[in-house]
């Protein structure tokens, strides 16, 4: 039988970190081999970018050796740190199972990068005939996550503005519940904002982030005087969604 191209081009201590990793340590051997010929070793020079954002979606990476940033910048070019992504990585998995058909944001190599890269076309098609490595995608993507959400945790963010524009952000998924909660207890002058939110009693969102009571309100008021939001005993009006998100650094 002769050895796959894919699999005879990469080198023998990328071979095993291949098998050990996460999507294919669990898999049969047969299955395992089909799916490293699927994809193909490559390379990048420091400085140079394995996606830029606005690229169409078309691979995703397994790390051997090198390191990289995963970043976003804000309309006013001020740039957000995704994550560092070292060897033993994926990068770009959760890109090819989404919807979205371009990246939303940029991975640059900070020093010389060598990576397995798999077409998501092709690998998507693998997936749906192969439930086991659905398991194992599952597997990796709850870690990615888990990981993300420790580093976004609004609680850990060093400044108060950050953190109560996340929670802000983070309540308008009850909308709808809050429109009409505000409209019920308190005539909104700005009638035609879809973005209303009842955060009353304040001690309870305060503690939601970590923040006293006092410092949530004095934040609160700072975001009124710059016209991002408007207050009113614990009823919040969004008037500039945008500000709020940049603030945020998550959004």
């Amino acid at each position: 039988m002769s050895v796959p191209d894919a699999v005879s081009a990469v080198s023998l201590e990328n071979l095993h970190a291949l098998h050990d990793s996460p999507l294919l340590c669990n898999l049969a051997p047969d299955l395992r081999d089909e799916l490293i010929e699927l994809g193909s070793p490559r390379a990048w020079k420091r400085g140079s970018y394995l996606f830029d954002e606005g690229n169409p979606i078309r691979h995703f990476f397994y790390f051997f050796d090198g390191k990289a940033r995963e970043y976003y910048c804000d309309n006013a070019g001020v740039e957000y740190l995704r994550r560092l992504a070292h060897p033993g990585c994926y990068i770009g998995l959760h890109n090819a199972l989404g919807n979205k058909k371009h990246h939303s944001h940029r991975c640059q190599a900070l020093t010389t990068v060598a990576a397995y890269a798999w077409p998501v076309v092709g690998f998507m098609e693998y997936l749906g005939r192969h439930p086991a490595i659905g398991l194992a995608v599952s597997g990796i993507l709850a870690e990615y996550f888990e990981h993300s959400c420790r580093k976004n945790c609004l609680c850990r963010k060093p400044a108060a503005r950050s953190r109560v524009a996340g929670y802000l952000l983070s309540r308008l998924f009850c909308v709808d519940c809050a429109r009409k909660c505000y409209r019920r207890r308190h005539h909104c002058k700005y009638h035609d904002c879809k973005h209303l939110i009842d955060l009353w009693p304040l001690t309870q969102a305060a503690e939601d982030i970590n923040l006293t009571r006092e410092s949530f309100s004095r934040t609160l008021l700072t975001l009124q005087k710059d016209g991002i939001v408007d207050c009113d005993h614990g009823k919040i009006a969004i008037l500039d969604l945008n500000a709020l998100k940049t603030i945020s650094g998550i959004g």
